[in-house]
Order: C-alpha cells, then structure tokens, then sequence
C-alpha cells in the first residue's frame, strides 16, 4: 500500500490516499446461504470468503439482478435482507477485489406464491437433462434458466403423471413480468418463445390446477436445425430426440411454384406445421400426421428462401423424412395422346 506519485515535464503530484493493489486470493467467494427460498423482506445470512468488513458498502451484493443493503457484515458472513423486486437466481457479489456468484440459485416465489406453497425447485439449461418435479396436492414448482436477448427456446413437458390432469405454466421475467403462461395436460406439452426479451435468469411456475398432484419432467431445447430442403431433391431426416423440441429447416422456391410436402416415419404422431415467407410472414400453417402425410401449398407468392417449423404434438420425440416436390403440369388435348405422369 502507497501513494501514487504523477510525474510531468511541469512538475510531480503525490496522491494523499494510499491505494492498495489487491491480490488474486482476495476475490470474494459465495459458498451458501440460508433460507435458500424467502419473499421480499425476509433476513438472509450468506457465507463465504473475503467479504469487505469496512467500509461494508464495499460490497455490491444482488439477487438476481436486484441489489440489496447489506448489514453486519465479517470476512465469511453477511447480513441482508431479501430486497424488494428481486426475482430468483444466483446470488452475486462485488468488492474492489473481483466478483463472484453462487453456485447455488437463490428463490423468490413470484406474486401470489408463498413460501409454503413450494414443493421443489430446480434449474434447466439448453441442451440439458431434463428436469423432474415431484409436485404434491395444493402445492407449486419453480424452476430457473438462463437465456440471451434474441435466443429462441422451448420448454418441454413429459413424463407427467396421470394424477396430474391439468397444470398452468408461467414463465416471469428475469425482471418479474410475466412473458407467457399456459394449460398443459397430462399428454405432456410445451412453450415455446421465439425471442428471449432480455439476457438474463428467467423462472418457470408449475401450478397444478385443483388438488392435482404428481411428476412431471422440465427440458430446455432450441430448434433443431435440418437440412436444407430441395425441390425435387433428396429426403432430409429430423431426429427429435427432446420433448418439446421442433424441426427447423428452409428451401429456396420462386414465385407461381407449386409444392408439396411429405412426411414419413414410423412413429404415428402428429406434427403442426408453419411455413414463413422470406420476409418472416405467415405463408402456410396446418397439420398432417408424420407416417405418411403431404400436404400441397397455393403457389409461393414471391422468390426466396422459406422457413419450415414442424412441431410434435404432446411434446412427442421422434424421427421423420421429409421431402419437398414440385406439381408436375402439363396439356392435355381432347383426342390427343395420352400423358406419362
């Protein structure tokens, strides 16, 4: 620790504050905290390593993305209470040393939600294992996810329990907001959000309807990317191996085409189909069952590359061709020869 000396062709400045260069093993740590689930208001005491213990405004702690006003604070505790507008996730730490966050996510039930009202909560990652809730009788689930601005994700649910006719599904902000809600029945299910709204920890709540009770498993998933399709070309296979998941692909088309599409496989599912014009309108949606369906479009209205979006139905897992073709036209004359097809 000294003072900082200046030196310029007009002369030198001595700092009248020592400053002091902090070493790596002086980064704070959060190791845990206890309750790890509380509404706003509620004391919280966090442990771990090189918090600041004067001035103890040296420490910047948030939930989520809400700071807080710490209390008493020692080099392996601080005191604080849950701020109000904190929503779950990790929480996080700055001093002048580093930053750190908890392994650990910290929970507030959203609006309407107590505390006891929670039986279990988790956290789902894109491309990860699902989930299992356990879920009893008047009671709720949360469940976490981090997600960017502008990334497109879809939770999937499966394995639901029959005792488990009906559930609502929130999705909150990662500033508190509801972004989406939704039934979903025992069949299984699935949300899906096309563009995140901010970066950051978003939560789910599971709200069985009535006394409903049971399992039910959670899995994060973006579109599964195939292809692309050609007119005329070759099939292209999606495998959907995660529930909730859906199968993205494009083709380039020109104006007055005529095209049809096909579906096989050998699991009996029905998917939901989309179709986007090049500039992201709405140019075809519908259904048709994947063991063997087709169906045929009105001409394509412009020239350019169109997005496919097949969805399973229920939250369905399977693998399916698809293949693109072109009506075949041609004249017929009355009294004329006849025409190979």
């Amino acid at each position: 620790m000294s003072a900082i000396v200046v030196t310029t062709s007009g002369g030198s400045g001595t700092s009248t504050i020592p400053f002091t260069v902090l070493a790596v093993s002086d980064a704070p740590t959060i190791s845990s905290f206890t309750p790890t689930i509380a509404l706003a208001g509620t004391a919280v005491t966090i442990s771990g390593t090189n918090f600041v213990t004067s001035p103890t405004t040296n420490n910047r702690l948030r939930f989520n993305r809400t700071l807080a006003l710490v209390g008493t604070v020692t080099s392996t505790s601080i005191a604080t209470t849950v701020p109000y507008g904190a929503t779950s996730g990790r929480l996080s730490i700055a001093t002048p040393a580093a930053s750190a966050a908890s392994a650990d996510d910290f929970f507030v039930p959203p609006e309407g939600i107590g505390v006891a009202d929670v039986a279990s909560t988790g956290r789902v990652t894109v491309g990860g294992s699902g989930v299992t809730m356990s879920i009893p009788s008047s009671k709720a689930a949360l469940l976490v996810f981090d997600g960017t601005v502008g990334q497109q994700v879809t939770l999937g649910y499966s394995n639901i329990s029959v005792s488990l006719l009906a559930s609502d599904m929130t999705v909150y902000r990662p500033e508190g907001g509801i972004l989406s809600s939704q039934p979903v029945g025992f069949f299984g299910g699935d949300t899906h959000i096309a563009s995140l709204p901010v970066t950051g920890t978003y939560q789910l709540l599971i709200k069985p309807q009535g006394s409903y009770s049971g399992n039910i498993t959670v899995t994060l998933s973006q579109d599964l990317s195939v292809g692309p399709l050609v007119v005329g070309g070759s099939a292209v296979t999606a495998n959907i191996t995660r529930p909730g998941q859906r199968a993205r692909t494009t083709f380039s088309g020109t104006a007055g085409q005529r095209l049809s599409l096909h579906s096989s496989s050998a699991s009996f599912v029905q998917l939901t189909l989309t179709v986007t014009k090049p500039d992201g309108s709405t140019f075809v949606t519908g259904g048709f069952v994947a063991t063997d369906g087709t169906v045929n479009w009105d001409p394509l209205p412009v020239t350019g590359t169109y997005t496919i979006v097949l969805d399973p139905e229920y939250a369905n897992t399977l693998s399916f061709d698809l293949l693109l073709s072109e009506a075949i036209s041609a004249t017929m004359t009355v009294g004329g020869s006849s025409l190979p097809i």
